[in-house]
């Protein structure tokens, strides 16, 4: 679960780092007498779970109270990719000072917590990737976790006209990094993030924070940390949740479903090298059972009936354990549910089972392509209206 920015900012605040006093608000008034407690200038955030909202509109700095209500009854009904905001974070402005980039992240390749840091944050710390210093910190290192270790392995990382520029602030930087640490194990979480961190005469000040909490941890600790409403999820995601797989909404052509988030990754890649882009991700998970295709494949039905843009689905099997078989027949029963189906549907079969998958899909008139190159090619070349998988090349599959 993402946690709202001011709520992310409380889980700092008890770690006692230092923010922008601010105060969470739901309406223009309860943001004007915020405003007039925190004193003017200051800043009006839209608290909604989504990237980019300085670019659409949802931060302002405001001179006064007149103002500070103006912009909040905008921002309240601001939707920021599809999203309101479930409210207001009114704060005083962030010091003046250099921005630098702070996180705690789980390294999956090392199965441990690993610490990222940035002397150059803000909007600009993608632009120089080779000054993000990664430092994993090995599960049998956690309890000895210290400012003097983070030192010792993050300056030999540091450039040296980094390392020197920032000297002044090295120490406040080391003692933030290992609670931070210490909290991301302690609150269960999967991202821990400040940026930009301002390093300025008074100090260090986290002038955002991206908190995630593992969902699988929620359980112990959502009391205190989560302290807004959730505004329900869209319907397909919704649905995806209650069978246990993975939605989120796009704006493409090509609906796709993969067992599995790598597999459902390269899809995204392939279909945008062939020059289309992805209706949606949907993973059903490594084990793609039977029910799972079925809800799978009616969701993918559903995304592609809806928006008359979408010209293809596919759906890539890539089984071990679960047999082939086993999902086609989930996807086979979904199909046979659509009466006069105008999207077409491709597939590729691979693993466990594989012929046997293929066979049933085909049975059911999908084309089931040799690989994903050719499916892809297919699906890019597809065009709505010519059923529910008529091939678009000679190379490989099934009309």
């Amino acid at each position: 679960m993402d946690l709202y920015e001011f709520e992310g900012k409380g889980l700092l605040a008890r770690l006692g780092v230092a923010t922008p006093t601010g105060l969470f608000r739901t309406d223009p008034a309860g943001a004007g007498d915020a405003g007039d407690s925190i004193g003017y200038p200051c800043v009006v955030k839209s608290q909604v779970l989504t990237g980019g909202r300085g670019k659409a509109g949802g931060i302002a700095i405001v001179a006064d109270r007149v103002e500070l209500e103006r912009e909040a009854a905008r921002i309240l009904q601001l939707e920021i990719k599809g999203r309101l905001p479930v409210g207001l974070l009114v704060e005083s402005r962030a010091p003046q000072g250099r921005e630098l980039y702070a996180a705690v992240v789980f390294d999956t390749s090392r199965a441990c917590p690993a610490v990222l840091f940035s002397p150059q944050g803000g909007v600009e710390v993608e632009s120089d990737s080779s000054r993000l210093i990664r430092v994993p910190v090995p599960v049998d290192e956690l309890d000895a976790i210290t400012p003097q270790w983070v030192t010792e392995r993050l300056l030999p990382a540091l450039p040296a006209q980094d390392a020197a520029s920032i000297s002044t602030h090295m120490d406040a930087v080391a003692r933030l990094l290992a609670n931070l640490v210490v909290a991301f194990c302690e609150y269960d979480l999967e991202l821990l993030e400040i940026n930009p961190l301002i390093a300025s005469s008074d100090g260090l000040i986290a002038a955002d924070a991206k908190v995630t909490i593992d969902d699988d941890a929620l359980f112990r600790q959502r009391e205190g940390l989560v302290r807004a409403e959730r505004p329900p999820l869209p319907e397909l995601e919704s649905r995806a949740k209650q069978f246990g797989l993975n939605f989120v909404d796009l704006d493409g052509e090509i609906c796709l479903m993969a067992n599995g988030a790598g597999l459902n990754l390269s899809l995204l890649d392939a279909v945008a090298f062939h020059g289309s882009s992805p209706a949606n991700f949907l993973d059903t998970g490594g084990g793609a059972s039977t029910v799972k295709a079925y809800e799978g494949t009616r969701i993918l039905q559903d995304r592609s009936l809806r928006d008359s843009r979408v010209r293809a689905r596919l759906i890539m099997l890539s089984l071990a354990i679960t047999r082939a078989g086993e999902a086609a027949t989930g996807i086979a029963q979904a199909m046979s549910e659509l009466a006069d189906d105008p999207v077409p549907t491709f597939a590729v079969v691979h693993g466990t089972g594989a012929d046997e998958g293929k066979q049933i899909l085909e049975d059911k008139g999908i084309s089931v392509a040799p690989d994903i190159r050719t499916a892809v090619e297919w699906a890019a070349a597809a065009r709505r209206g010519n059923g529910a998988g008529v091939r678009t090349s000679t190379e490989g599959g099934r009309a």
